[in-house]
């Protein structure tokens, strides 16, 4: 008699498949999952995350969709999913699954610092430096956060407070090149020119493409 499949074999070895970048038999793992067990919320996950990395944005979110149908209080899935509208300019829907994560779970470094960006790309700097504050509280030395926060109060025109963000970027990373290169032009405009300058070909001696 054939041994009975369970449905953690294949979900286990989708995982295993997707680490090493084989999406397309992760995918066929998971289906066999979901077809043992159509209430198997991580299987529509970790479909859900393999389908993202393949940009298949569409597929993505609805599998994600099914997770939270399933598991309402899966606070990844909605950062996800809110992350895949943002990468589909639906910044609105975005926000509204970064709030819900971070309901679920107050201390949602990501969650908070993806719904920073969100409120950037709408303009609203002000929540976005909120946001920005909340992931840096929580991780301190969260250096993307610190040059996203610097760079919203640079299109503020609040030049001191941006370097001051970019400054502690670069004490994380000196040689982080996006930091840098913020800084460069913010000195500049802030009518620094010499350090401005400085920064910025620093930058493009460690990255000679940037900023071209």
């Amino acid at each position: 008699m054939r041994p009975r499949v369970t449905t953690s074999a294949p979900y286990n070895r989708g995982v295993a498949r997707a680490r090493i970048g084989e999406f397309d038999r992760a995918i066929a793992d998971y289906d066999q999952a979901i077809r043992l067990d159509t209430n198997y919320a991580w299987a529509y996950y970790r479909r859900g995350e393999v389908y993202a990395n393949q940009r298949d944005f569409n597929r993505a979110i609805r599998d994600y969709d099914q997770t939270i149908r399933l598991d309402p209080y899966n606070p990844m899935a909605f950062n996800d999913r809110g992350f895949l509208y943002a990468s589909i300019g639906d910044f609105d829907r975005a926000i509204r699954d970064y709030g819900q994560a971070i309901r679920l779970d107050p201390n949602y470094t990501n969650a908070f610092y993806n719904r920073g960006s969100a409120y950037a790309e709408k303009r609203d700097y002000n929540s976005a430096i909120h946001d920005y504050d909340q992931a840096v509280r929580l991780n301190p030395n969260f250096a993307q956060a610190l040059v996203n926060r610097g760079f919203v109060y640079a299109t503020k025109g609040d030049y001191e407070r941006a370097i001051m963000n970019f400054d502690e970027a670069l004490e994380l990373n000196p040689n982080f090149v996006e930091a840098l290169l913020n800084r460069g032009i913010t000195k500049f405009r802030s009518g620094d020119s010499t350090g401005g300058n400085a920064d910025i070909a620093r930058a493009k001696l460690l990255d000679p493409g940037i900023g071209n």
